[in-house]
């Protein structure tokens, strides 16, 4: 399911945008119930339409080009809340990328944000 949908962002059949926006979509309908994402990453769709921009512009892109992905609630991500699910950390935003999130983002992935397991 995954390669299938790389392929068809690759091969332009559906844009980062839309699969990150679709994505999104389904947060927002299922994790009322189910609890698991506790912030999302207001600039997902900006960089799901930065990795479009590129393929339009024939510029290399990674092999996780506008695949979006949920980290963890204790792994850092640059400005992005970081509070290990913990009300002390609850407005902690990291300073810094971990090393995941930087090879992450070097391969063209769309940081959702954090999951709460």
């Amino acid at each position: 399911m995954i390669a299938d949908k790389l392929k068809q962002i690759k091969q332009g059949k559906l844009s980062a945008e839309e699969n990150i926006h679709n994505f999104i979509s389904k947060i927002h309908k299922d994790n009322p119930e189910i609890n698991a994402v506790l912030h999302l990453n207001e600039n997902a769709i900006e960089q799901a339409r930065e990795v479009d921009n590129k393929l339009k512009q024939g510029k290399k892109i990674g092999r996780l080009a506008g695949l979006g992905v949920i980290i963890k609630s204790n792994i850092n991500v640059q400005g992005l809340i970081c509070n290990c699910a913990s009300k002390t950390l609850e407005n902690y935003r990291a300073t810094y990328n971990a090393s995941v999130v930087d090879k992450l983002i070097a391969e063209d992935a769309i940081i959702i944000h954090s999951h709460n397991f």
